[in-house]
């Protein structure tokens, strides 16, 4: 592929990965309008690992931030409801940010385990029957109205008002982000939004769950690409993690300050838009 091409890939997977109005309906629409050969699987495996980097990124500066107190977290429900079972796993744990961390990552994986699975399964179906201009343009334009719908209700909830059961109902909503054009973002901001949780408490949210989809996204199709490597295309992969690293973080950076200014409005009325041009454009 050309650079303008991998670059741009980059670029758009890095600012929409963390924004909800869908990374993977973008990179399943600018191939087809633009008549691209297709990216190949160590390009899209070099551009998830960008946004992985750059989500831990944020948030490692945003708990050292003495300003940030949101990102210092004390689970206390995730603790109650993990009780039994982390007295089980980790008996000798005796520091609180221990016992937090292992909340944290109980959690994660019960929020992980639908897409995880339902992915693992489905994985061809989607590829080969889901990847289509229609079927992106019909899920960008429903999702989008219940993102509109649940930014209506939404509560006042931080992120230490997480329990496991706000988990699992988060992780089973993520799953219909294996819908091309659905938004794993969006979903997942969707439905903690519909539990009363807070608009920066819901990205907040949205956000901590992406690192164990992509890290297992990334580490499933990389299996494969080291099976095909080739190591001319060494340089296209070290561009494209460090560009959608940069841009998946200045996303995160405006996701956070728009949300808290006029909420969910201006994404819900760019999917609107985009699934219309779409129907218009290229649906019969």
């Amino acid at each position: 592929m050309e650079i303008i091409n991998i670059v741009a890939i980059a670029l758009i997977q890095g600012l929409t990965e963390f924004l909800p109005i869908s990374s993977s309906g973008h990179l399943v629409l600018l191939p087809q309008l633009l008549d691209w050969t297709d990216q190949g699987v160590g390009i899209d495996v070099a551009a998830h690992l960008g946004s992985l980097v750059a989500v831990l990124l944020f948030f490692a500066s945003k708990s050292r931030d003495a300003n940030n107190s949101e990102f210092k977290l004390k689970p206390v429900k995730l603790i109650a409801d993990f009780g039994p079972l982390l007295r089980i796993l980790t008996p000798r744990l005796k520091s609180q940010k221990a016992s937090y961390f292992s909340a944290y990552i109980l959690g994660l994986a019960v929020a992980t385990l639908p897409v995880a699975a339902l992915g693992f399964f489905f994985r061809d179906f989607v590829a080969s029957d889901l990847r289509t201009i229609k079927v992106v343009a019909y899920s960008t334009i429903f999702f989008g109205l219940i993102l509109g719908f649940a930014d209506r209700f939404r509560g006042k909830k931080t992120l230490n008002d997480l329990s496991l059961g706000c988990l699992i109902i988060i992780g089973i909503a993520q799953s219909f982000a294996l819908i091309p054009g659905v938004s794993r973002s969006g979903i997942t901001i969707t439905a903690a939004l519909l539990l009363g949780f807070s608009r920066k408490a819901a990205v907040s949210i949205s956000a901590i769950l992406a690192v164990p989809v992509i890290g297992l996204s990334a580490g499933f199709e990389l299996s494969h690409f080291l099976q095909i490597a080739d190591r001319r295309i060494v340089f296209d992969v070290i561009l494209v993690s460090g560009m959608s690293c940069l841009s998946a973080y200045i996303s995160l950076l405006f996701l956070f300050q728009l949300v808290e200014k006029v909420g969910m409005t201006p994404f819900v009325i760019y999917r609107i838009v985009l699934g219309g041009i779409l129907l218009l454009l290229f649906v019969d």
